[in-house]
């Protein structure tokens, strides 16, 4: 019984280690957060040659006209059909049911989705998903209000990082346009 145990230990031990011997100064490799290995593999393809994630971005609003702009930012296609915009409770709708375009984005294109709202003032989300109360950035994509401070959803928003406070609105009439970059959030990057 005892040298099951020495043995088993031992084969633990070993297993526990096993990751140690993948370190190579010119090739080093990493364990992500899954368990599963990252790093530079001689083997395999360049990842600087990979282009970056899809970043899907609310880019206009006519509220006039009851449409919305949605691009993806990023160099990866992605497929939007199934994220929702939302105006507040009860005010949604899942982006496929939206429009008659093809949902999948590529790097740089855009989808128009016509979607009501109110001229003079208020606050849309992109969702990922249709969890609306989610305060993540991986799941509130983006978010834009007009007219007035304080939407439904603007707390949400900025604890996620997709607006700058409560208070701060585009405060022109009509058409609205994103003019930042992929990765800036908030009222200054609206025209």
């Amino acid at each position: 019984m005892k040298k099951i145990m020495l043995f088993s230990l031992l084969a633990l031990l070993v297993m526990s280690c096993s990751n140690d011997d993948d370190y190579n100064e010119n090739n080093p490799v990493q364990q992500d957060q899954s368990g599963g290995q990252t790093g530079d593999d001689s083997s395999s393809d360049d990842s600087s040659d990979e282009a970056p994630a899809a970043i899907i971005r609310i880019v206009g609003v006519d509220a006039d006209e009851d449409l919305v702009i949605i691009s993806n930012l990023g160099g990866q296609p992605q497929e939007v059909g199934n994220y929702w915009l939302c105006l507040g409770p009860g005010r949604y709708g899942e982006v496929s049911g939206l429009t008659g375009e093809a949902t999948l984005l590529g790097a740089n294109e855009t989808i128009t989705l016509t979607f009501a709202m109110n001229d003079d003032a208020d606050g849309l989300s992109l969702f990922s998903t249709n969890t609306f109360a989610s305060t993540s950035p991986d799941v509130l994509l983006d978010y834009v209000q007009w007219g007035a401070g304080n939407g439904p959803r603007v707390g949400q928003a900025i604890t996620a990082g997709r607006w700058d406070n409560a208070g701060a609105f585009v405060p022109f009439a009509g058409d609205y346009s994103f003019n930042g970059s992929a990765d800036q959030f908030g009222s200054d990057f609206w025209e």
